[in-house]
């Protein structure tokens, strides 16, 4: 049996495969990369969603009023969870690139009180949002009523419909639909 001289591949065929392998990255990669932010932005919103209901646990069975405000004095910073005396738990959100913001809808408009009743007096809306220039704004809004009911809604603007800090001066209600 001969085994033969040359075997492997050729410069022609790496040179194919490399290109081929190049092409489909480039198509691949935008959708991939919105993907990634979404799955950001959603994951933040879950988390903001665990710690209400952790807070409002511990306003139940603890009796007692528990506020929820942010790290730092920035929502984009991290979530902290108190009592009169102490901090109880703190998130602190690692990603740079999204903005989070609360409106509230009464006395206090930087933080949440829970009540032992397991109630909030103030109404209002967490706004979480990527901040990346040239990309589509995605918009996820987590509204709260008093008796902390919660409410996701999603919306992904195109960036030349919506510059970049309009969102803030817009109720999420207010945004453009869906595209």
């Amino acid at each position: 049996m001969k085994i033969p001289l040359y075997s492997g591949l050729s410069l022609i065929q790496c040179l194919i495969t490399i290109a081929t392998i190049s092409i489909l990255y480039m198509f691949a990669e935008p959708n991939y990369s919105l993907l990634r932010q979404k799955h950001s932005i959603i994951t933040t919103v879950k988390i903001i969603q665990q710690y209400i209901q952790y807070a409002r646990t511990l306003a139940i069975t603890n009796c007692t009023k528990i506020t929820i405000n942010p790290l730092n004095n920035l929502w984009s910073n991290g979530i902290v969870i108190k009592d009169n005396k102490q901090i109880l738990k703190t998130h602190i959100f690692n990603n740079s690139d999204l903005k989070v913001s609360w409106h509230g809808f009464g006395t206090q408009q930087n933080q949440i009180c829970i009540y032992p009743d397991g109630m909030t007096y103030n109404n209002g809306h967490f706004i979480v949002k990527q901040q990346r220039i040239n990309t589509p704004i995605i918009i996820y809004t987590l509204f709260i009523s008093k008796t902390l009911n919660m409410r996701v809604e999603n919306n992904i603007v195109s960036s030349s419909k919506l510059r970049v800090n309009d969102w803030e001066t817009f109720p999420p209600f207010a945004l453009p639909s869906k595209i």
